[in-house]
């Protein structure tokens, strides 16, 4: 995701409330400072200009307590960004984009889906495991217009074939394969689409593909 050009030095102000607050122990005001960004600024904005800094400074400080502040933090990233897509799911009226994430734990895949919304596009977001063989079950029922698997980056061609295990070429619906970086997709079937690259475009190819499907 772009940076926007905001120098870093003016990123690190914006995010000292939210830093100050979780060094503190004061949840309902980190809280508020998500609220606040989502309510002010586009969600690409929000999830690279604070969400995306803020967990790497946490995570790569070596300052005592900020390992923990992380996994708060993202839990109060998780909380917040599932609220939203729970309050806009898929129906019959309005079918939707099924993610499934090949990460058990993926931020990325939970962006996406945000993303999405932010498109006009509901989600119901899945996290590993989810047996391959219920794909097409799962993606049949009428409030699914298309299926996405979120790759991450970690995982091998091998790790994706796996993950398919044949069971994508029985799915009806349109079937997207994404991640930020991709292995080798030459395993997947021809009606398969396939994308990687930043979060903004991989929402932008899997809005299009839905919107062609509905």
């Amino acid at each position: 995701l772009e940076q926007g050009g905001v120098p870093a030095n003016d990123q690190q102000d914006e995010q000292a409330p939210l830093l100050e607050a979780l060094a503190n122990g004061q949840w309902r005001r980190a809280e508020r400072c998500l609220d606040e960004w989502l309510h002010h600024y586009p969600v690409a904005q929000v999830i690279s200009r604070f969400f995306m800094p803020a967990m790497e400074s946490l995570v790569h400080s070596q300052r005592p307590g900020d390992a923990a502040r992380a996994v708060v933090l993202r839990t109060l990233i998780e909380q917040k960004c599932q609220s939203r897509l729970l309050s806009a799911l898929p129906s019959r009226r309005q079918p939707g984009v099924l993610l499934v994430s090949l990460d058990a734990h993926s931020l990325s895949a939970l962006y996406l889906a945000l993303l999405l919304r932010e498109r006009g596009h509901a989600c119901v977001l899945a996290h590993a495991p989810v047996p391959p063989a219920d794909y097409a079950l799962l993606a049949a029922v009428d409030t699914v217009a298309a299926l996405v698997l979120v790759v991450p980056p970690s995982l091998s061609a091998t790790g994706l074939r796996r993950a398919m295990a044949g069971s994508l070429s029985r799915v009806e619906k349109p079937v997207c394969v994404v991640g930020e970086s991709l292995p080798s997709t030459r395993a997947l079937p021809d009606r398969v689409h396939s994308g990687e690259g930043d979060l903004v475009a991989l929402a932008d190819l899997v809005a299009a593909i839905s919107g062609a499907s509905a």
